[in-house]
């Protein structure tokens, strides 16, 4: 799907809203279908110190998670040195799920002849691999012998280890392929981001979408044809924000959050170019995250489309790969991060479910489905609640995103509303949303409200009396 919410509405009204009336959560339902189970899931964590948390290994376990690909450590060269640029630390336990290291070489090595095979075994085994390892270089398709030469020394001079590595879309269509592929145990071509962005005219650039299933499925034939050891591919799961200025590209930013780009007078969302891309026009000078953004900028957002990362992954059932990797594991509060775990381990074949209820005087919206609810970057559906007289005295902020408050029909002032209005968040599924406190003046109006999604009829809101804080 596009995410625009009118699909959104239908799909919540046609799926039927569940009214959760009671204390109890439900447990995280088992994940995937038995073809998805069938296959290797896995994912890449990148740029991460912490360990797992004892939820996120048990969501794992449960999505029947094969590997973790993590990233130990990202390094360059500096006259025949190695040079850290970073470290993690690869957790102690991960329950049953085995954790891969993996080493990122950086762009700036402009070729593996720089690196000294000895060396770069030293620096692994200082950094805690053993058995295994898995190496990421976005090496030129012209330096591949040279690559698997670097490999073969590697391994060398490590001893016995399961050697594995990331591979661009393209390499299957290099000669230097074959000179790889001798050197390693397995390969993960990363499908996506191959191309440059397209030209549009001669000053200006459309930005491509993240998963382009025409390329992907001509990749995947020629990777499966190919390859003759076992491989896994590579999708992404992340959301890009990029800057286009002067018809060029001038990076992505990193850091930001939904609010910069929908709670911000300076920006308007121009139209969504294709699946997953969204244009942004810049009227004043701002600032979205740490970056000031000029008026002749446009910032471009892309996410991975739901629709069709759920192609690409029916077309890796008809080759020989053994899976799917995603870059990278779902990471909740992150705007830049993706779909959920559930998403992905259902194959992006679910469904969202909204259950609302009043509890302790706190809106409580949960997705009990097994697929994102996510609304999309355009005006979304919105939740309205309403009630008899000015009784509202205080309102304080959630996780909902930043209400709207009503008389009719007409904004007005929190203290002289009779209704607020929350926008959908994207709300992951088997997750809930809180909002803040909302304080009546007479505690048991909270126990009489009337809620509507969108332009629905409006319904009594289900409450709870059990004695919870919000989530």
């Amino acid at each position: 799907m596009t995410g625009k919410p009118e699909l959104w509405l239908a799909l919540i009204s046609a799926t039927s809203l569940l009214l959760s009336t009671n204390c109890s959560r439900n447990e995280i339902a088992e994940s995937g279908t038995s073809e998805s189970k069938s296959r290797s899931l896995s994912f890449w964590i990148w740029n991460r110190q912490t360990p797992l948390s004892a939820k996120e290994i048990k969501s794992l376990e449960q999505a029947s998670v094969a590997r973790l690909y993590w990233q130990l450590g990202e390094l360059s060269v500096l006259n025949g040195t190695i040079e850290t640029i970073s470290r993690f630390k690869i957790p102690d336990s991960t329950g049953g799920i085995q954790v891969v290291p993996v080493i990122r070489i950086a762009s700036s090595v402009a070729s593996p002849e720089n690196l000294d095979a000895s060396k770069l075994a030293v620096w692994a085994r200082e950094a805690g691999v053993s058995s295994t390892v898995q190496f990421d270089y976005d090496c030129p398709n012209r330096l591949l012998p040279e690559y698997g030469q670097l490999l073969r020394g590697f391994r060398n001079a490590f001893g016995p280890i399961e050697l594995s590595i990331t591979a661009l879309g393209d390499w299957c269509y290099a000669d230097g392929w074959t000179a790889v592929e001798g050197e390693i145990d397995s390969a993960f071509p990363m499908l996506y981001d191959i191309f440059p962005e397209r030209d549009q005219k001669q000053s200006t650039l459309d930005p491509r979408p993240l998963v382009e299933v025409p390329q992907l499925e001509k990749l995947l034939a020629e990777w499966n044809q190919k390859v003759n050891i076992p491989w896994e591919v590579g999708l992404p799961n992340f959301r890009r924000l990029t800057i286009f200025r002067d018809g060029t590209s001038n990076g992505h930013i990193r850091d930001w959050s939904r609010e910069d780009l929908l709670g911000n007078p300076d920006l308007s969302l121009t139209g969504q170019t294709e699946p997953g891309v969204f244009l942004f026009q810049v009227a004043r000078p701002t600032r979205v995250g740490e970056f000031a953004i000029e008026p002749d900028t446009r910032l471009c957002l892309r996410e991975c489309d739901r629709t069709q990362l759920r192609k690409a992954i029916e077309l890796t059932h008809g080759t020989s790969a053994r899976g799917v990797c995603w870059f990278q594991m779902p990471r909740t509060g992150l705007a830049s991060g993706g779909w959920s775990l559930r998403e992905i381990a259902n194959g992006f074949e679910g469904q969202p479910q909204l259950a609302l209820e009043i509890r302790d005087q706190f809106l409580i919206a949960k997705n009990t489905g097994t697929s994102d609810l996510s609304p999309g970057w355009e005006s979304g559906t919105k939740i309205s609640l309403r009630w008899n007289g000015t009784a509202l005295r205080e309102y304080i902020p959630g996780d909902l995103d930043v209400p709207s408050f009503q008389r009719g029909e007409q904004d007005v002032p929190l203290f002289a509303a009779t209704g607020m209005t929350f926008p959908i968040s994207n709300i992951p599924a088997g997750e809930s949303r809180s909002s803040g406190l909302i304080l009546f003046r007479d505690p048991k109006i909270s126990l009489a409200l009337e809620y509507r999604i969108g332009e629905d009829s409006w319904t009594p809101l289900p409450f709870s009396t059990c004695p919870t804080t919000a989530p």
